[in-house]
């Protein structure tokens, strides 16, 4: 520890001196527990306080008040107070907060430069409803990125900036200010495909998934699988698309895999089959997209679609035909789902739920579910605790109350009706397309139906 002589003060109580140090050219005394934070030394552009101070750091009035030569202020999360105007008359390119529970803020901080505060996610609501009627109008709460880069970047600079970080797992890069000497190759060079890159207009780096600060748009933006994808900021993409190579093909028993993704898709391609299009009901396609219906005990069902839209934030079963299934399969083929106008959220695990069970989407490569129900290998049903949500853009179930009581989830489809509790299935050949006709509810025949529920031309009927 090396300490700061420069002041020396005493403390009323005991008469002990209370010595100032300094680790990191940041300057503290302790005092019953708590260390203050009471001054900088040097000519540093950022104030980033050493995360080897655990304790409680209490930032004291007035210490970084006109600094003007301050651009990055990183708050660590042992911080519990800043004091009256200690970030006062400043002109920092962004405030970083990393504090769960919101330091109490004195009077008169009004970060001076930006308008961005960056917080934990989850506590967003928290700091603004401590903050903001003591900051006033105009800001603005994100929450804290994987990487934040903000002073003027050049690309010796940005690579030093990630030389610690695991470049496959940084899901976005934000810069406020662009050196001209780094270049988009620079930039995606070993990253994370799914990245996503926030940058001025201002700094003329263009092509997938770059996204402009001055109004939050991207032209295009191109998803793969296995990688993890999160927007840190939410931003409007003028086209989406995510590529897509199956683990498993259908065969007539098995063959589904799950798919969530964060754009509504409106177009289906194959890598050599060209457009194709989902079996929808009582029509024809090329593979088979089925929404979550409902849930019984150790039951879970899934419906067609009728306009072949894929919705956004909303986990879906999908299957490709393979070899196995002649004429028009897809085995062996890269699928690209593709949409327009997409408006992108900070969203992580969208949840549908239906009866006791909820179908949660991931984007992560993080398995943060205890106990849950995934595809088999085979995709064929649903097993406990196999391959839980590690792989980004799948999906898998777990139980509404939280607990597990079955092994296995069957497949169905068709129809549920939670109330009274009748699940109507699908009339559908082998092959999946709907059959027309009349049917009964195990699917079999009828050519003069009684009274009774009925499934004619794909759709439920009761018969008086």
């Amino acid at each position: 520890m090396a300490y700061y002589a420069k002041e020396v003060t005493t403390d009323a109580k005991s008469f002990n001196p209370v010595i100032p140090y300094v680790i990191d050219n940041c300057l503290f005394y302790d005092e019953d527990g708590v260390s203050y934070l009471y001054g900088k030394s040097g000519n540093n552009t950022s104030i980033i306080i050493p995360t080897t101070k655990t304790e409680n750091i209490m930032i004291e009035g007035g210490i970084f008040r006109g600094n003007r030569t301050i651009k990055v202020i990183d708050l660590p999360s042992s911080v519990t107070s800043i004091g009256d105007y200690a970030l006062y008359d400043m002109s920092p390119s962004a405030v970083i907060c990393r504090a769960t529970t919101p330091p109490i803020l004195g009077s008169n901080n009004s970060f001076g430069g930006t308008k961005r505060i960056y917080v934990p996610f989850e506590s967003i609501e928290a700091y603004q409803a401590a903050w903001g009627s003591r900051l006033g109008g105009g800001y603005t709460f994100f929450p804290i990125l994987d990487v934040m880069l903000c002073d003027k970047t050049d690309a010796k600079s940005y690579v030093a900036a990630l030389k610690d970080k695991v470049k496959s797992d940084v899901t976005s890069v934000v810069l406020f200010d662009v050196d001209a000497s780094l270049t988009a190759s620079v930039m995606k060079d070993g990253m994370n495909p799914n990245c996503l890159y926030f940058v001025p207009a201002s700094a003329g780096l263009s092509g997938e998934n770059f996204v402009k600060l001055d109004d939050y748009t991207a032209q295009k933006i191109s998803l793969r699988d296995d990688y993890a994808f999160e927007a840190a900021i939410p931003f409007h993409a003028n086209e989406v698309e995510y590529k897509h190579t199956p683990k498993v093909w259908a065969n007539g028993h098995s063959g589904w895999e799950t798919i969530c993704l964060p754009f509504e898709a409106t177009e289906y391609e194959a890598s050599k089959s060209g457009e194709i299009v989902p079996i929808m009901l009582g029509g024809s396609g090329n593979f088979w997209l089925r929404r979550f219906a409902g849930a019984s005990r150790n039951n879970v069902y899934f419906s067609s679609t009728v306009d072949g839209v894929m919705e956004a934030y909303t986990p879906y079963l999908v299957a490709f035909p393979g070899e196995s299934m002649g004429n028009g399969h897809l085995q062996g083929e890269t699928i690209t789902f593709r949409g327009y106008g997409a408006d992108i959220t900070t969203m992580k695990s969208p949840e549908l739920t239906k009866g006791n069970y909820t179908f949660v989407g991931n984007f992560d490569k993080k398995k943060d579910e205890a106990t849950g129900w995934a595809l088999d290998n085979a995709g064929g049903s649903f097993v406990l605790n196999e391959n839980l949500g590690d792989v980004p853009f799948q999906s898998y179930f777990r139980a509404k109350d939280g607990a597990a009581s079955v092994k296995t989830l069957k497949i169905n489809f068709g129809t549920y009706d939670e109330t009274d509790g009748i699940f109507v299935p699908e009339a559908q050949d082998e092959n999946g397309v709907m059959r027309s006709g009349i049917y009964d509810l195990t699917g079999r025949r009828v050519d003069a139906p009684q009274r009774g529920i009925y499934i004619v031309n794909g759709k439920k009927q009761v018969v008086r």
